[in-house]
């Protein structure tokens, strides 16, 4: 603590992620919020540096990371959020217009199955408009939601390069850290549309890939700008899909199950999207 303890609580406000779990982390004065609904915890002045939750401050480290130690003695990295700070609302907005294109579904196979086609009509024409926009949604907001309109847990969709099968399980409104470094070249050259300066600022999806284009099966993370929403390829053929999703013949494509619907649930506090 070269400059103090003060400084150095200084150096920790802002919004930071953990480059390992994804997890992103706020910290207003000596209040810290892990979004994964625990609440708010405090920064704790300790006699040799200081201790957040159960971790212990190292240093600030070059490039703008925070390095702590965990009580088994291994290194927790956190690297500034940029995609959240870029813009503060994206990801409720984003979150939020998924869970309404998603009802909108819902309802539309609902309709079908009472088969009360009127309504079916009105839910189809409503599912192929942008529809499902939140209350405060700025015009630049829109037009990056509308580009993702048809891509919704159950979608069914293909890869734009390499051709692959597969069914969107679940929807993150930007490149969190334990993707980003997963990424290929291409991927970090390629720059979202909008304005965007940094290729972590698009959504990227959590898909279940078809089993005969992937040797055993299993899910990728692919960004929005490489995927296309296509009904021809259903019904996936994946050992995984009966437990994840619901066939939904009437309009080639899948519902939800509940795996999917809780790691959604802890979305909507802040955690990245992991089924358990």
């Amino acid at each position: 603590f070269a400059n103090g303890p003060v400084a150095v609580i200084g150096a920790l406000q802002g919004v930071w992620e953990d480059v390992s779990s994804g997890f992103v982390i706020e910290i207003r004065g000596l209040l810290a919020d892990f979004h994964d609904g625990t609440g708010f915890h405090q920064v704790e002045i300790v006699p040799f540096g200081l201790k957040l939750r159960n971790l212990s401050f190292i240093s600030a480290v070059d490039g703008g990371l925070l390095s702590w130690q965990r009580p088994d003695g291994t290194d927790a990295l956190w690297t500034s959020a940029d995609p959240v700070l870029e813009d503060p609302s994206w990801a409720k907005r984003f979150l939020e217009f998924k869970t309404a294109r998603a009802f909108l579904r819902q309802s539309w196979v609902t309709f079908l199955k009472d088969e009360d086609y009127d309504f079916a009509a009105v839910m189809k024409s409503a599912w192929e408009s942008n529809f499902g926009f939140p209350k405060g949604t700025t015009p630049a907001q829109e037009l990056r939601l509308a580009a993702g309109r048809h891509l919704i847990p159950g979608a069914c969709v293909r890869h734009r390069h390499h051709k692959v099968r597969a069914v969107i399980l679940g929807c993150e409104p930007w490149v969190r850290a334990t993707h980003a470094r997963d990424m290929s070249e291409r991927e970090r050259r390629t720059l979202p549309p909008f304005g965007l300066d940094s290729y972590r600022h698009q959504p990227m999806y959590c898909c279940l890939v078809d089993d005969r284009d992937v040797s055993g099966g299993g899910v990728m993370f692919v960004t929005e700008a490489d995927l296309v929403a296509d009904e021809d390829i259903y019904p996936l053929e994946s050992r995984f899909a009966d437990a994840l999703l619901e066939p939904k013949d009437a309009i080639r494509s899948y519902l939800p199950r509940d795996p999917i619907l809780e790691a959604e649930r802890r979305q909507e506090l802040g955690l990245p999207f992991l089924i358990r």
